[in-house]
């Protein structure tokens, strides 16, 4: 016996087993080079954009405290002190520059991405089980909630903090709870909110080993009650209750991070991955009901405590956590469960392939109705006992194939739809925009997959070949993973506008860049007395909330900006048209003591100032590749050619 163990172990370590994992990656590599340049495609780099404008303009407001540092967003900062983030940020910067140092983090931030989910749907799956996790997980939706999406390539905490959750996850499954504990330290680091779930995670998993873990609950709940009493940051918020005037601001401005308001569509998408986590739970093997049980309990619970305690009662804490962002480790985990799924499905009769195919064409963009439906059928099959449900095996296959039918046409109509729009408008296609869940990439391999489950057919691929896809998929992503446009590309380089620098130096302060979110910082490096972007921090401070709405209605009286910005969520889908200047408004909006030095007006085409009366200090014309397709405050597009300075302050004019 002894001798036959040594012979074993002496075998496993022969140089034959060095040779074996050579192969084994050699064999692989094609596969995470297709699979890496497939989630460059489908995460392009839009630039400093989104929360990345709030995070690097906190490095500029650090660098110049004087300048952008005055913008109320950093002055009265109720967001950015729970992060190290910034100062890692800030030190990228220092090292790269603004331009560079945003798109080196926001690479990191895609690698670290893929090399996380890599690693959880190789612990969840075995063999090429795994690749078809992993490819469900980076093509999937990344949709959560009302409109926001985990993974994102730009220059955030949480992308990173979600890899952390995403690695703890791994540990988890392998039974490492003291590595996981210590990857979700780090996570809540980054960003406290997204680690939060991960968190859940690991403790259901400890109280399910040991239910003693029930215990901790009761020391939790004095500390909170202590450091009620004490008032330490944060916590003292826990019994707070907002009030009237601070809530309706943050009802009109903030709409997105309350679930009573996500809508039809927003909820279908919710009820696909939580149909998808029951049917898995129910249907797979007993090693991942109880995982992806946890998951449906983090995150339904912090939806219903979202939307009870926040939504409802608006306790502030409860707001200010957002515990519906929970949602996005349903959002990731759902496809790989659906994966699993359509993996086990391959194995059984064709009567059990109905509820995943059901399941799978949920999941294709189609009508909210349309997914309920699929979803309803799915669930009540399932409950149905398994002996009633007697289908012949032909009416089996055809059923299937017939649903898969109806999701391949509806996919395909949707992606017609979509390039359809850009000849309306006279845009150019741009692949990354296509690539980026626009051309919705995660519908086809679902169905092409469900179809090889019916068939059972076996495509062998030479390896020669493997790897000229696989080269292809990884040169083209990272061709296109840069998606910015060219006027992105030159706010990101902040380089100063001459024709406006000496003139602005004049009179120092806050500038009023109309319609504008970051110019005024990157171009001039001044404040802005009035943005849109000040919009997103206001559910952390009440005065930052109060400071908006009294801009925004004094920059509608005067007609600076049109009546839809002081109602965002009753207008949002309600065309916008920038407004007709005239000396008088100016004068007008002007007269206040605290009116802004500079004015910095946006002019499209044909468009001129002087039909108003007013004169500019200075005109900066864009040239035409960098001529800018301006976002305005309900979503609409203006191409702009041309940015006026208007003197507004007495001693600026």
């Amino acid at each position: 016996m002894s001798q036959r163990f040594l012979s074993g172990v002496a075998a496993r370590s022969a140089p034959l087993s060095t040779k074996r994992v050579h192969d084994a990656m050699w064999a692989n590599l094609p596969a995470i080079m297709a699979l890496f340049g497939l989630w460059l495609l489908v995460c392009p780099y839009p630039g400093i954009t989104g929360d990345a404008m709030l995070y690097v303009g906190k490095v500029l407001a650090h660098l110049d405290p004087a300048g952008v540092g005055r913008d109320i967003i950093f002055s009265k900062d109720g967001q950015m002190q729970f992060s190290v983030f910034p100062k890692l940020l800030g030190g990228v910067v220092h090292l790269l520059g603004l331009s560079r140092a945003a798109e080196a983090v926001s690479f990191s931030a895609v690698v670290l991405w893929f090399l996380a989910a890599s690693v959880l749907a190789f612990q969840l799956a075995e063999g090429r089980a795994r690749w078809i996790t992993l490819l469900f997980i980076l093509l999937a939706p990344t949709l959560y909630g009302y409109s926001f999406h985990f993974g994102d390539a730009i220059a955030v905490p949480r992308p990173f903090a979600e890899a952390l959750v995403l690695l703890a996850l791994a540990a988890i499954l392998r039974e490492k709870p003291v590595l996981a504990g210590a990857l979700l330290v780090g996570a809540a680091l980054l960003h406290p909110i997204m680690a939060l779930p991960g968190f859940g995670m690991l403790f259901l998993n400890l109280l399910h080993r040991d239910n003693r873990w029930l215990l901790l609950a009761l020391p939790v709940l004095l500390l909170f009650g202590l450091a009620e009493i004490l008032q330490v940051p944060l916590l003292d918020r826990l019994f707070v209750i907002m009030d009237a005037k601070w809530w309706a601001i943050l009802e009109q401005y903030n709409y997105p991070i309350f679930p009573l308001v996500w809508g039809l569509f927003a909820y279908s998408q919710l009820a696909v991955q939580v149909t998808t986590l029951i049917v898995a739970i129910w249907a797979l093997e007993q090693r991942y009901r109880l995982f992806f049980l946890h998951v449906l309990m983090i995150t339904s619970g912090g939806l219903a405590i979202a939307v009870l305690f926040g939504d409802l009662m608006h306790n502030e804490l409860v707001v200010q956590a957002q515990l519906w962002r929970s949602l996005w480790l349903a959002a990731v985990l759902a496809p790989a469960a659906l994966a699993l799924l359509l993996v086990q499905a391959k194995a059984k009769t064709p009567q059990d392939w109905i509820v995943p195919t059901l399941v799978a064409t949920a999941w294709l963009p189609t009508s909210a109705t349309a997914r309920f439906i699929m979803c309803g059928s799915a669930l009540v099959l399932l409950m149905l006992p398994h002996a009633r449900l007697k289908i012949p095996e032909l009416y089996a296959v055809w059923a299937v194939r017939l649903v898969l039918l109806f999701g391949i046409v509806n996919n395909f109509s949707i992606d017609i739809n979509y390039l359809s729009k850009f000849y309306d408008k006279n845009l150019p296609i741009v692949i990354v925009h296509l690539a980026s869940a626009k051309m919705n990439l995660f519908g086809w391999p679902v169905c092409l997959f469900s179809f090889f489950i019916i068939d059972k057919a076996k495509i062998k691929i030479s390896l020669n070949l493997r790897y000229f896809i696989a080269f292809v998929l990884f040169a083209v992503g990272i061709r296109f993973w840069d998606g910015r446009t060219s006027y992105r590309k030159q706010v990101d380089a902040a380089r100063p506008v001459t024709a406006f620098a000496a003139i602005i130096a004049t009179r120092p302060g806050p500038v009023y860049w109309v319609g504008g979110r970051d110019e005024a910082w990157f171009w001039l490096r001044r404040a802005n007395w009035y943005s849109k972007l000040q919009e997103r921090p206001i559910v952390f401070s009440r005065q930052q909330a109060l400071h908006l709405e009294a801009r925004a209605e004094r920059v509608v009286k005067f007609g600076l900006e049109p009546s839809t910005i002081l109602h965002p969520f009753a207008t949002s889908k309600i065309k916008e048209r920038l407004p007709h200047l005239t000396a008088a408004k100016v004068a007008g909006f002007c007269a206040a003591p605290d009116a802004p030095p500079w004015i910095v007006w946006p002019l499209a085409a044909g468009n001129s100032l002087m039909a108003g009366g007013i004169v500019a200090r200075a005109i900066w014309q864009m040239t035409p590749s960098d001529m800018l397709m301006h976002t305005g405050h309900a979503g609409t597009l203006r191409s702009v050619t041309a940015f006026a300075l208007i003197g507004c302050h007495p001693k600026a004019a």
